[in-house]
């Protein structure tokens, strides 16, 4: 991931550890280094999984366009 080396800020979430809810403002731009990222439609009974990312992908680039 040299092209993110000098670029903004690693974070490390534990696994389940919300990044961010729906509905919430977006500030940033995410890049999934390592692990992997489950992007998650909140609903009644059950959220739906609508994306699973992993070393590489970005997301949260949306709110910020």
């Amino acid at each position: 991931m040299s092209l993110f080396a000098d670029a903004g800020t690693i974070a490390r979430f534990e696994d389940g550890e919300p990044v961010f809810g729906e509905g919430d403002p977006s500030e940033f731009v995410y890049v999934v280094t390592s692990g992997g990222v489950r992007i998650r439609k909140e609903g009644e009974p059950v959220a739906t999984v609508v994306a699973e990312l992993g070393p590489g992908e970005l997301f949260g680039e949306s709110g910020i366009v």
